[in-house]
Parts: C-alpha cells; sequence; structure tokens
C-alpha cells in the first residue's frame, strides 16, 4: 500500500508495480478525488492511464485513520492493520508493507498539511521515525518495520545518509 498520490506516491506506485509485475497487489490511497490532485489535466490522465495499465487499485476520497504494528493486538505477525476512512464507511485492512508519501508540505504550512496523519510529526511538521525511514506508530515508541515514510516527509535528524540511526 502506497499513501499519497502525488508526483512521489504515483511514480513510487508505477516503479512498484513494474517491477513486481503483478506479484503482488499495488493499492495508491489519496483522501483527494483523483491522483495528483491540483496538477494539470494532461498530467492526471497520463497517471491514471499507467496505473490503470499496471494494474494499480486506485483508493479515491481514503483516508488511513490509523495503524497497528505486526503482532500488535488486532494485527497479523507479518501484516500491518490499517485502518481505512472511505466515503462508504470505515474498514480495516492487512496489508504486508505501508510506503508514506503523503504529508509533504512547505514548513511554514507543516501544520495544516499534516493534520490527521496517523503519526507524530516534530515542530516542523516532518513525520517522527524510530530509525532510518520506520515509522513511529502513536500506540508507543516501537517503530514498525512494515511502515515507511518518504524522506521528504521524514524528520532530517533520523536520514540515514546523514550518519544518524
Amino acid at each position: 500500500m502506497i499513501v499519497g498520490a502525488g508526483y512521489a506516491g504515483v511514480e513510487l506506485a508505477v516503479v512498484v508495480a513494474e517491477r513486481l509485475k503483478g506479484a503482488a497487489a499495488i493499492q495508491l490511497v489519496t483522501p483527494g478525488a483523483s491522483v495528483l490532485e491540483g496538477c494539470p489535466a494532461g498530467q492526471r490522465k497520463a497517471a491514471e492511464t499507467a496505473l490503470a495499465e499496471l494494474g494499480v487499485d486506485v483508493l479515491c476520497r481514503t483516508k488511513v485513520e490509523k495503524m497497528s504494528a505486526p503482532g500488535s493486538e488486532g494485527a497479523l505477525p507479518h501484516a500491518t492493520s490499517v485502518s481505512l476512512l472511505e466515503e462508504t464507511g470505515a474498514r480495516e485492512q492487512e496489508t504486508a508493507l505501508v510506503l508514506w508519501t503523503a504529508g509533504s508540505s512547505p514548513t511554514t504550512k507543516a501544520a495544516e498539511g499534516r493534520k490527521g496523519i496517523p503519526f507524530p510529526i516534530n515542530e516542523r511538521g516532518a513525520i517522527q521515525t524510530v530509525s532510518r525511514s520506520h515509522a513511529e506508530l502513536p500506540t508507543g515508541a516501537q517503530g514498525c518495520p512494515l511502515v515507511h515514510a518518504a524522506a521528504v516527509c521524514m524528520s532530517k535528524e533520523r536520514l540515514w545518509w546523514r550518519g544518524k540511526e
């Protein structure tokens, strides 16, 4: 599951789908009405076509409300339990991997741009991570190895190429 259908999320979904060649189901989740919302219509159409051709399941008007780490109450040992809020109501889904690209916004608008995401954020609005890209789940300080935040959304203190763990 890839959360966020901006440029980073769409590109990531396309690359993962191309590499996996149908070996796994790929979902792209966005609270918006379409992928690349706010971008030129031609770019949106091209992205929608590419995603459809690769079999990516795009879930529009869908929001991730919360996630549970593998093995926690209600989650399978090797899957993250994701609570999705759709227009038709709420549902739970198990997923092997979550790649989070949503919430990237200018730091001057961090408070508005990150409202409602299921992770703790720092004062700049960046997702708190416990190691490398493993997102910190709000249920505790333990990171979830199956939930990764893209570098554009993370706090810079945890970026592995800066030599910090």
